[in-house]
């Protein structure tokens, strides 16, 4: 069989495997491999208090991906945990997984 074919690639974000037509392809996992927290706990960055996203936040200061992270994020979008060194509250949205009202309305109706 072709080799290609066979070729497997995980995502290390979602630790899932590829589609074989994304093989090849540049990726949005490629960004990650450079991050400040590759090598940490990720259940860091899901904090369950003020001082865990306190401790996340502080490993993305220093992170050369740091805008990339933050616009995937958006771009997914990514309703918990601490992205692109902002808290999902700080991101717009609430506990529950949901847009807050206020950034809901600021993006429908922009400046």
């Amino acid at each position: 069989m072709n080799s290609k074919l066979e070729e497997v690639r995980i995502d290390p974000i979602t630790r899932r495997r590829l589609p074989r037509y994304l093989l090849g392809l540049p990726s949005l996992a490629n960004w990650n491999q450079q991050a400040a927290c590759q090598d940490a706990d990720s259940d860091l960055f899901f904090p369950r208090n003020r001082w865990d996203a306190i401790k996340a936040q502080a490993i993305c200061q220093g992170c050369p991906v740091v805008e990339r992270c933050l616009q995937h994020s958006k771009d997914m979008p990514e309703a918990y945990g601490v992205w692109g060194g902002e808290t999902a509250g700080e991101r717009g949205w609430n506990s529950a997984g949901k847009k807050s009202r206020i950034i809901a309305e600021q993006s429908e109706y922009p400046a």
